[in-house]
């Protein structure tokens, strides 16, 4: 029969002492065994075989392993047309250089495993499981307020709080509110905002210009009755006794919101000073300052010829001067005083140190009527007339302006 190896085993008939030669007959059983030894050897293949089917061209292009830990040694069937580049690995490269690189894979070198605790910026090092937990246990018994999250949870929706006493984040106490009100213990939604908004914006103010008599006019109403402006706090018709500022019972209606200002607050200012020669002050005598120059007279109230401003309209009135003393007496007292309508009404006073000249200065708010004037004295306690005033206008001066009537 013909051999069917290396496909399938063949299945040869040994003869016995008893088997006769009509059932298998000699030169078959040599035909079968020559047949079944020429497969072998086509299998084996000689020595250098180029055929690739052969266990001899296999068996060359074998990639050898080596021990593992204790582990026998085993051969890899690897062959080469279907794993180009691997015939690069050497017996004995226990680095895998050249298989690693081929699959795209690098054993990590167990020198860069790191058991530091405090870790660090490396790139390199890897730390090993104890050294990780235990750098986060460190962080976290550090925290100073945080350590854990309550164990009751914290669901969607919720607020949460920060509790510092038992140093974890747990639900809020409070809770959320639809309306505003005045505790502590609620957080309004935006709706509850939302709605408080629109209501103030629907109760915002009406402007109504001037306030007219026989009007019906309701709360937030805003008028402008002589100047100054007015809202309404109590709905009315309004009469003669709610005229707002005027009326008898105005204030039982409305509140004052804008003060009227001065129509002559900025065209009401001015400054002089002392141009011409003062000097001898009469000792221990108030002298008026002969103020004969003008830097500015917005209004032309400052009189030089009687040395003083004329207050042009009934009001409150800012006046800073100061007087520049020269020839003065060592250890006495010298003095700055604003007067109006001939009365004192402050002053400044300094002892001098020496007998160099010196500058006082004087700044105050006064009130004065209409025709009435302001002026400014000094004033020596030296036991000699012999003081003279610094006649400059940085030294010697008086300015007035208007702040309201």
């Amino acid at each position: 029969m013909s051999t069917t190896f290396p496909t399938t085993i063949d299945a040869l008939t040994n003869p016995t002492a008893t088997t006769k030669e009509n059932v298998i007959s000699h030169a078959d059983q040599h035909a079968n065994a020559n047949d079944a030894i020429e497969a072998i050897e086509t299998k084996v293949g000689v020595d250098g075989s180029a055929v690739t089917t052969t266990l001899d061209y296999k068996l060359k292009s074998t990639v050898g392993g080596h021990n593992h830990d204790g582990v026998t040694s085993k051969l890899v069937y690897i062959p080469q047309q279907d794993h180009a580049g691997l015939d690069n690995l050497a017996y004995g490269d226990s680095g895998h250089t050249g298989f690693e690189a081929t699959i795209g894979h690098t054993t990590e070198d167990v020198a860069n495993k790191s058991t530091d605790t405090a870790l660090g910026t490396s790139d390199v090092l890897y730390p090993t499981q104890n050294a990780s937990k235990t750098y986060a246990d460190t962080k976290i018994s550090k925290t100073t307020n945080i350590t854990s999250l309550n164990e009751t949870g914290i669901a969607d929706g919720e607020v949460a709080v920060f509790n510092l006493t038992s140093k974890d984040i747990r639900t809020s106490n409070v809770t959320i509110a639809t309306t505003l009100g005045a505790d502590d213990t609620t957080l309004p939604t935006s709706k509850a905002v939302k709605d408080v908004t629109d209501a103030l914006t629907t109760n915002s103010y009406t402007w109504e210009g001037a306030w007219v008599t026989a009007t019906a006019y309701v709360i937030n109403d805003l008028v402008e009755n002589d100047g100054s402006a007015y809202i309404c706090t109590v709905g009315h018709t309004s009469g003669a006794v709610t005229e707002p500022g005027v009326g008898a019972d105005w204030e039982n209606d409305w509140d004052l919101m804008v003060q009227k200002g001065s129509a002559t607050a900025n065209t009401t200012m001015a400054r002089a000073y002392l141009a011409g020669a003062q000097i001898n002050l009469t000792d221990a005598t108030d002298t008026k300052v002969l103020l004969d120059a003008e830097n500015w007279d917005v209004g032309s109230n400052f009189d030089t010829t009687n040395k003083r401003y004329v207050v042009p309209v009934t009001g409150y009135y800012h006046v800073s001067c100061s007087v520049g003393f020269s020839t003065c007496v060592d250890a006495k007292i010298d003095q700055v005083m604003l007067y109006v309508n001939a009365s004192a009404v402050s002053y400044s006073s300094e002892s001098t140190a020496s007998t160099s000249a010196h500058r006082l200065s004087l700044s105050d708010d006064v009130y004065a009527v209409a025709g009435q004037y302001i002026e400014l004295y000094a004033r020596c306690n030296t036991g000699a007339s012999t003081t003279d005033l610094i006649s400059t206008s940085t030294s010697t001066f008086m300015a007035i302006h208007l702040i309201s009537t």
